[in-house]
């Protein structure tokens, strides 16, 4: 997917079509992570429109697999595998230097769908080995320049990572 379809993903008609085409799924998500956050002491870094943006592009967009760097108690962790659960496919990389998530993510989410990983020094290595390519590691400034314009708000710890899988692999990058 490049920066211009991504950008096209998140303009105000799109936003609002995704919205209604996956009400009644973001509504039981959005519960059920509310019933997370009863049961863990977890502290968001993802406010409520970043985590719902983030499920309604994952089942828009529909991937195959999904890496995320950084995951601290697994908030985004559990969006990402209920949209990937939700769409009925998909693979979560998860790459931290703590393991926090592996703690809180709920077995009936995570299964097979989710593996942790390593220190995200080696994940250009990993993609490489899966046929996967890295094509973009940013900060959280440059990031909210691209995505989020002027007024975009975010953590200073986090990255944005896009990769691309190579089409001559088909299905033999999973493993």
């Amino acid at each position: 997917m490049s920066t211009a379809q991504l950008t096209d993903l998140f303009d105000i008609e799109t936003v609002v079509r995704l919205y209604r085409t996956y009400a009644d799924d973001l509504r039981a998500a959005r519960e059920a992570q509310r019933e997370l956050r009863h049961q863990y002491p977890l502290k968001p870094k993802l406010d409520d429109i970043e985590a719902e943006l983030t499920y309604l592009a994952l089942r828009a967009v529909r991937p195959a697999e999904v890496v995320e760097i950084g995951s601290f108690h697994g908030w985004s962790t559990t969006w990402i595998l209920r949209a990937l659960r939700d769409n009925g496919s998909g693979h979560l990389h998860t790459f931290d230097l703590v393991d926090h998530a592996t703690r809180t993510v709920p077995p009936a989410l995570s299964g097979e769908r989710w593996t942790f990983g390593f220190d995200p020094a080696e994940l250009p290595d990993y993609l490489a080995t899966r046929g996967i390519a890295l094509v973009d590691d940013v900060g959280a400034c440059e990031y909210r320049a691209r995505y989020l314009g002027a007024a975009g708000r975010g953590y200073a710890f986090y990255r944005a990572v896009t990769a691309r899988i190579d089409p001559a692999r088909g299905d033999a990058c999973r493993k």
